[in-house]
């Protein structure tokens, strides 16, 4: 009679072990889906995140742009000298000629296209 106190142990233990790997696969179960969620939200997050910051830098790239705007005169003139080609009365204006070459480039399309529309070559 003294194996069947040792068989009793051994069929409790191995219960225990077979409970213990459905606790394992039920927790694994439950929980992976759940940490793989928190995973992405945290991605997300981070992305979001860095997005902001980029616009948070943009707009104070701009904020700064505005002061100067705002306050030279310099900064205004230099803009209008660049971007919209504006003179002072009694200015000589001169065209470097990478900018001949590039006006004549685009007058040669223009006129490419035309030609292509009505069907003769140059």
């Amino acid at each position: 009679m003294s194996s069947n106190p040792e068989r009793k142990g051994r069929i409790l233990n191995i219960i225990l072990g077979v409970c213990l790997v459905l606790w394992i696969i039920t927790t694994a179960v439950l929980i992976l889906p759940a940490w793989r969620n928190y995973r992405n939200v945290r991605a997300e997050e981070d992305r979001q995140r860095a997005l902001l910051d980029a616009a948070k830098f943009e707009r104070q790239q701009q904020l700064e742009y505005k002061k100067r705007l705002e306050s030279s005169p310099e900064e205004i003139e230099k803009i209008a000298r660049t971007k919209y080609r504006l003179v002072k009365k009694g200015e000589i204006v001169m065209l470097y000629p990478a900018e001949k070459k590039k006006e004549s480039q685009r007058a040669e399309k223009k006129a490419e296209k035309k030609s292509k529309k009505s069907g003769k070559s140059l």
